[in-house]
């Protein structure tokens, strides 16, 4: 049907829009994610997505569980989407190179989860099998690093280590790619929907080529290079999500303070967005934001909040999480480090709870690709009754506690509070939401570790004469890496 580019589709969604059958949105990550989001807004009802939207993560084997949902019938003859998330099917052996640099990125970030998905996918396209790997596919492996400077080959004995211990195993890709192609060429069943993400894809594949003539490919790509034409297009995609936010907003930006705002966040399309509802909160009800505003804002936010470090850390993101440990311990109102170590404390705990709920009985109210809104009405009820059970438990212990109001008559006792509830304020079950997201990036195993750690941590910044920053900065290393 189809190719078009981010800039082109909000034009694409206007008024009389007919969702295709099948869409490719890859590229950006976060203009990918915007585009693929705005779609499900615009097929599916709010009020029906806790039925409607089915996403899988994009593995071979989801590939496939994709196909048979996408082709079964609707029961009440209404739309269905189908999500298949950061696919890697359209990775073909010429692919090799990036897929190594992918891994290696993954592993030094401490996201081994994600890395270890790209290395099967790279096994899978080299013909290499994980258990009887040799030294020669080793060897060709470390040949498809395009830096051709590793002088460091942990990585791929860490990643092959974390497979092995998983029991994870390579898949068809082959096989999977057919069945998909066949698939979109055979058409899904009436009202189904199938949307697809990716960061890479390979335009010469088969598969590329009939999602775009049965369906739309959006591609939101945009070139990351520091030369005059690249930087232009850069410069067009944050304008672009500047218009975007701003104008749902009733507000707009003058072209300096655009400028103030490009040249302090870069060309992160996350941090630009996360500045721009920060600034459209700091302004409040003035309609217009200036460069003194983002000057200002930018003087106010120096020393980011201990909540973004945390974030940070739990999302397994090295290079924000050592850059926010920095802001804190160096801002003008400096945090100590025994600061830093209660609020991750604060923060582990709360982790380990959710995780205790994860893993019993409640665990049928959650799976890792559930959108806010399923959440929101199926397992924040069952948060509020585990929630509720920890308060009776907190009752009954405080009514053994003797009277403290010796000689007076008995009041009601003031309800007890806890850090071992999970939603305290369950009318805003976004956060929770979130620190579910986090927690289930982490096994139970990892955050209890992690407070072994922070005692540790916490006795050596007391006693050590280590540089405290660098105790820090390889507390936060460890937990992200999942080995502290």
């Amino acid at each position: 049907m189809a190719e078009i580019t981010y800039s082109q589709f909000k034009s694409y969604i206007s008024d009389d829009f007919s969702p295709a059958g099948v869409y490719l949105i890859f590229g950006e990550e976060y203009l990918y994610k915007s585009v693929y989001q705005k779609l499900i807004d615009r097929i599916i009802p709010e009020d029906r997505r806790e039925f409607s939207l089915e996403e899988l993560a994009g593995t071979d084997d989801n590939t496939y569980e994709a196909v048979e949902r996408v082709n079964t019938f609707s029961l009440d003859a209404e739309s269905k989407v189908i999500g298949l998330t950061d696919a890697g099917i359209f990775y073909s052996k010429d692919n090799a190179g990036d897929l190594v640099q992918r891994i290696k990125t993954s592993v030094t970030d401490g996201n081994l989860k994600k890395g270890a998905d790209l290395f099967i996918k790279l096994l899978s396209l080299m013909d290499i099998d994980l258990e009887d790997m040799s030294a020669d596919d080793r060897s060709r492996i470390h040949q498809k690093d395009a830096e051709a400077t590793d002088n460091d080959p942990s990585w791929l004995e860490t990643i092959t280590g974390y497979c092995r211990d998983r029991a994870l195993g390579p898949t068809t890709v082959a096989d999977a790619v057919t069945t998909l192609t066949t698939a979109i060429e055979k058409g899904f069943a009436p009202g189904n929907h199938l949307l697809i993400t990716a960061e890479n894809v390979d335009k010469r594949r088969k598969l590329y080529k009939t999602i775009k003539e049965r369906g739309v490919v959006i591609d939101c790509s945009v070139p990351t290079r520091d030369n005059r034409a690249d930087r232009a297009k850069q410069e067009t995609a944050l304008a672009e999500i500047m218009r975007t936010v701003l104008e749902a907003r009733g507000k707009t930006m003058a072209q300096d303070a655009f400028n103030a705002l490009r040249n302090m966040t870069g060309f992160d399309l996350r941090t630009f967005h996360s500045s721009l509802e920060k600034l459209i909160a700091f302004t409040g009800d003035r309609t217009v934001i200036t460069a003194s505003d983002v000057t200002e804002l930018l003087k106010r936010t120096k020393k980011d909040p201990i909540y973004e470090l945390t974030g940070a850390l739990f999302d397994r993101n090295i290079p924000q999480a050592l850059f926010l440990l920095d802001s804190l311990l160096s801002g003008a109102e400096p945090l100590h480090p025994l600061q830093v170590i209660a609020a991750i404390v604060n923060q582990t705990r709360k982790l380990l709870v959710i995780r205790d709920f994860m893993d019993n009985d409640q665990n049928k109210n959650w799976h890792d690709a559930m959108p806010f809104d399923a959440f929101r009405k199926k397992t924040l009820p069952a948060i509020t009754d585990y929630d509720n059970r920890i308060r009776e438990h907190l009752d009954q212990q405080q009514a053994l506690l003797p009277d403290q109001d010796t000689g007076k008559k008995p009041g009601k006792r003031k309800a007890p509070t806890s850090d071992l509830l999970i939603s305290p304020n369950p009318a805003s079950p976004f956060p929770t939401y979130q620190n579910f997201k986090k927690a289930a990036a982490f096994s139970t195993t990892e955050l209890l570790a992690a407070l072994t750690a922070l005692a540790e941590t916490d006795r050596q910044l007391k006693s050590s004469r280590l540089d405290q920053r660098l105790i820090l900065e390889n507390l936060i290393i460890r937990i992200i890496r999942g080995n502290p």
